[in-house]
């Protein structure tokens, strides 16, 4: 094929797609092999040996970074793999290499195990749950407003979210029997408390301008099927379950919200881990190794497509610094 018509060729798929849908792929996240966590004094990580960067109080590590400590620095190391956890003393620098820990200055002293718990949920920060694809805006006017397919809530996270249609616009949310209606506001997330109820509900939401109905959500296409958003509610015994094991992973990994975040995504409570991930990114702010698991829980669970699109823009200066 002469280059011309390659050319014309590519130039007709991309106007077929339409010029605001072209996605822009980034590089699929490696999984992370290890966390490093209640970190103290001077510690430092490097991706290359040559450009250093101070650890906070956590990092999640991937294969070939380098960590190396000063003379006050000390943290804790557990590895992915096995869940042998290590004690980083002062004057100490080691490589994650093969899924362990390789000293290159000084020792690293053994600590034992971590939980099952928190060694299972290191695992679950794999590339099924990562999401690192972002699309141009489209241009349209239309009003609408889309939501989690299916969600969890419970008495300590009663909260549906969904991204605001512009301040002029008001909400119903129909929830099983019950209607919320809900104020226009200048948020750019719209957070609804709903009261507890029992098993499964349908839910959908109305957007209305001077009490109007300008859009009605409709069911979401999954194959051949059309299916209704779904809200379920943790039972009271799951909810005792889960707070027990979230007071065992922050007294295991004090501020490190990140692997709280994975726990509530097992029981499908996304806006508590959406919530969890930014309390971790906000006190880790360069920790960009845990960018496409938010992602994953605000694109792919959440669909708050505008909210991803601001966070992708900082996740992408970070990556090219």
């Amino acid at each position: 094929m002469s280059k011309l018509l390659t050319f014309l060729f590519a130039l007709a798929l991309t106007m077929s797609f339409g010029f605001s849908q072209a996605p822009e792929i980034i590089a699929a996240p490696d999984e992370p092999v290890a966390v490093l966590s209640q970190v103290k004094g001077e510690v430092e990580y490097s991706k290359d040996g040559k450009k250093w960067r101070a650890v906070r109080r956590n990092k999640f590590l991937k294969a070939d970074y380098l960590i190396r400590s000063g003379a006050d620095g000390s943290g804790k190391v557990m590895l992915q793999a096995s869940g042998d956890t290590f004690e980083l003393g002062p004057n100490t620098e080691f490589i994650v290499k093969d899924g362990k820990l390789v000293a290159k200055k000084g020792k690293l002293a053994a600590a034992g195990e971590s939980s099952a718990l928190v060694a299972g949920l290191m695992k679950r920060f794999d590339k099924s749950q990562s999401y690192t694809t972002v699309r141009r805006a489209a241009s349209s006017k239309k009003v609408e407003v889309e939501s989690a397919r299916e969600l969890t809530l419970s008495d300590a996270y009663p909260y549906i979210v969904f991204e605001s249609a512009g301040e002029q616009f008001s909400y119903e949310v129909k929830v099983g029997n019950e209607v919320y209606k809900v104020s226009p506001t200048k948020e750019e997330l719209v957070r609804l408390k709903v009261k507890p109820f029992k098993g499964n509900v349908v839910y959908s939401i109305d957007v209305l301008k001077s009490g109007k109905k300008v859009f009605t959500m409709k069911p979401y296409r999954k194959g051949r099927e059309q299916l209704d958003r779904q809200l379920s509610w943790l039972s009271e015994g799951k909810e005792r379950e889960l707070a027990a094991q979230a007071k065992q992973i922050q007294e295991a990994f004090p501020g490190n919200d990140a692997l709280l975040s994975k726990l509530y995504e097992q029981e499908g409570l996304y806006v508590a881990a959406m919530d969890s991930y930014r309390d971790y990114l906000k006190a880790n702010p360069d920790d960009e190794d845990i960018y496409p698991y938010y992602f994953w829980v605000i694109k792919k669970q959440l669909f708050l497509d505008e909210l991803y699109r601001n966070e992708m823009t900082k996740y992408k200066e970070l990556t090219e610094e």
